[in-house]
Order: C-alpha cells, then structure tokens, then sequence
C-alpha cells in the first residue's frame, strides 16, 4: 500500500499532508473545476473521508511517478468504484490527485454528499465554488493543443493520454445509438434518463418527447451535458461527455412543416432507427439541438496499465 492509500484508509490528514506538494491539485467528476494548492486539496480530501462508507482498496498498480489505485465505496445506498490517479514529482510529493467514479447515480449521490460535507468546513467551500483552472486558451502548450477540432469547444485539458482522437470521437457518437441526457429542475435538482440521439459532426441532436421532464427543464433552463459510454471491465472503459447549450428546432411536437434544418438529422435518425426509410414523425416528439461547449473524451483501453486494474486484489 503506498503512503498515499493508507492515510486515506485511516482518514489521517496529519499525513496526507506531508505528503502533498505545495501545489498540488485534485481533479475529479465530484467538483466542477480543479482544487489547487495543499490546503484546498486537503479540504476536499477530508471531505471525502467523511462522506465515503466501507470504503476500501482492491487493487493497485505502479509507474514512473504515478500511482493508479483502485477502490470501492458507498455513499448512502449507492455503490460505487473509482480510480485515484496519483501523482508525484522527483522528491516522491505527490503533484496531482485525480479520481474517476462510476456508475453515474453513485456519482450524483458523491456530489451531493461532498457539497455538503465541504459546506460544514470552516471555509464552507462547495465544489463548484472552488479554485478556478486560470489557464487561458493562449497558454495552452504544444502537448496540451486541443483534442477537439470542433470549433468554438474548450479544449480537453486533463487525462489527455487517454483522450480519443477528433476522428475517434466523429466515429463513436456516429457509431453508438443511447445516450445520456442530464438536465436540471427548477429547484436545481439533476433528472438524467437515456435517449436515442445522431450526431451529424458537430452538433448533437436529440428527437424528444414534447411532454416530458426532460422537455420541460430545457425550457427552463438550456443547459445540458450528454454522456455516451461503454465497456464491461474497468480498463476497457470509454466515452464521451458532452456540455452545452439546447434549442427547440421546428414545430414541438415535429409535425409534418418542412424545415431545411432538420433535413439532415431526420436522415440520419432514420438511417440510424428506421432502417433507413424517411423519417416519420409520430406527433409527440420534437427536436433538440445541442450546440456543444465543451467536450471530454476518455478510453482507458489506450493505457495498457490499467489492465492489471481489472483483476482482483492479489492475483
């Protein structure tokens, strides 16, 4: 068990921080943007102490500077497993923490659960409240160019290695048939509920029920992320995670107006479910466009070191 693991496993922030670099930063799907500086990663890190249940580790493999540990947990009803994704520079202080969690309901709890936990701190930080990532496009490094050929998306900034290529993203939203839409309520709660979708290269378009919450929160409030994902085992996990903005294209629900813009979709949602006839409308679905702001791709297929991550603890 490497230092890092076991001050976690015995809530110890005495020495979680003499291990952390004065600099370090945490990243994870819990919190909006990262957490930088030793005091700010500590915070966050005794939040999760607080909020994970039977938490524990399973496994754990070894590289140049980094450390990849696997862990289960619970937070109230939910299951979870994740990644810390650990970091060190040539003095063995750890630079960077980055957690990855599945499945996506676990994760919804997390993200209540450390907003609240973060809340009781003394500085009352909430995660999406939290040190903001300064860099401006202009200082993005060479490594660091964009892994988007989209124009006007944020370019992916983290977790780069494992990022699918602009064609390989084109070709996995081509290629998948569900989705994952997330919303939010009027009291700000998140509804997220799987769709049929076509992406037609830059944009994601969404046939949806005229009458449903989905529909209605949109309207509210346009704001919406999308995941497609897939893989069974934890090293064959891949996806991408869109953010943007929806618009009501047409008449809701679509009927039978033409309308030059949704041409093309209505070709490839037929294409795609209708075994290639026209597209027929039924008088209860209307159509969402969603113009993309930000984009995140991940394939842990492409680090051969995960591998060793999908099997049991020990073997």
């Amino acid at each position: 068990m490497t230092p890092f693991g076991a001050a976690m496993l015995a809530a110890d922030m005495t020495a979680a921080a003499r291990l952390l670099h004065p600099d370090a930063t945490f990243t994870s799907p819990a919190v909006f943007k990262p957490y930088r500086g030793r005091d700010a990663v500590l915070r966050v890190l005794t939040a999760a102490t607080q909020t994970f249940e039977d938490f524990a580790y399973t496994g754990e493999t070894h590289g140049p500077g980094v450390d990849v540990l696997r862990f289960r947990a619970r937070v109230g009803r939910y299951q979870l497993e994740g990644v810390d994704i650990v970091t060190t520079d040539d003095d063995g202080l750890i630079t960077d923490v980055t957690v990855m969690i599945r499945p996506l309901r676990g994760l919804e709890a997390l993200v209540a659960a450390m907003q609240q936990a973060l809340a009781r701190q003394p500085d009352g930080t909430a995660p999406n409240e939290t040190a903001p990532d300064e860099t401006a496009p202009d200082e993005i490094s060479a490594e660091q160019a964009p892994v988007t050929s989209l124009p006007g998306v944020r370019a992916q900034k983290r977790a780069r290695a494992i990022a699918m290529s602009p064609d390989e993203v084109d070709a996995y939203l081509r290629g998948e048939r569900t989705c994952r839409v997330a919303t939010a309520g009027a009291d700000g709660s998140p509804h997220v509920a799987p769709l049929w979708y076509v992406w037609d290269g830059s944009r994601v378009w969404l046939n949806s029920l005229v009458r449903s919450q989905r529909w209605t929160d949109l309207t509210r409030n346009s704001r919406i992320s999308i995941v497609v994902d897939g893989g069974t085992e934890f090293h064959e996990l891949h996806g991408v995670e869109l953010s943007g903005r929806a618009s009501v294209v047409g008449e809701a629900p679509r009927g039978t107006e033409p309308n030059d813009e949704l041409t093309e979709p209505e070709r490839l949602f037929a294409a795609k479910y209708m075994g290639g006839g026209p597209f027929i409308a039924d008088g209860r679905h209307g159509w969402l466009r969603v113009d993309i702001e930000k984009l995140v791709s991940w394939d842990f297929r492409k680090n051969p070191a995960l591998r060793s991550m999908s099997r049991p603890a020990g073997s």
